[in-house]
C-alpha cells in the first residue's frame, strides 16, 4: 500500500496549499487534486466525519494543536500510519500519539524532544 504525506499547520489556507503544490502532496494517486481543509471545516466532525474528512484532505490549515491531535487519531483510525513533526510544548500531545514522532532540532522545545523520544523507545 502506497502511503500519502499530508500537512496540518497553523498557517495561512493559501500558504500552506502552495507548500502542497511545491511538495507534490496535493493529488492524490490518480492525480486528481485533494481538499485544502480549514480549521474552521473541523468544528463539531464526529468520528465518520473526521475519517472522511482526513481521507479527503491533502492539507489542513489554521488548525490548532488539538485538531492536530485529532487528525493523527482520525488517520490512525484509518489503518494509516502517522509520523509527525513538531517543535512546541502545544503539539506535544500529537507528536506523542504519532507512530513516528520527530521533535524539530535545536529550536524544539524540551517537551517535543521527550514525546519524540517516547515514541522511539520500546514499550514496556
Amino acid at each position: 500500500m502506497k502511503r500519502r504525506s499530508k500537512l496540518a499547520t497553523g498557517d495561512q489556507q493559501s500558504t500552506a496549499a502552495e507548500i502542497a503544490r511545491q511538495l507534490g502532496i496535493d493529488r492524490d494517486l490518480n492525480g486528481e487534486p485533494l481538499r485544502v481543509v480549514h480549521a474552521r471545516e473541523l468544528t463539531d466532525l464526529d468520528a465518520e466525519g473526521w475519517k472522511r474528512t482526513v481521507n479527503g484532505a491533502a492539507v489542513f490549515a489554521r488548525v490548532s494543536p488539538k485538531h492536530k491531535l485529532q487528525i493523527v487519531e482520525a488517520l490512525q483510525a484509518h489503518g494509516e500510519i502517522v509520523a509527525m513533526s513538531r517543535d512546541g510544548v502545544n503539539d506535544a500531545p500529537a507528536l506523542k500519539k504519532a507512530d513516528i514522532g520527530v521533535a524539530m532540532g535545536i529550536k524544539g522545545t524540551e517537551v517535543a524532544k521527550e514525546m519524540a523520544e517516547a515514541r522511539a523507545a520500546p514499550s514496556s
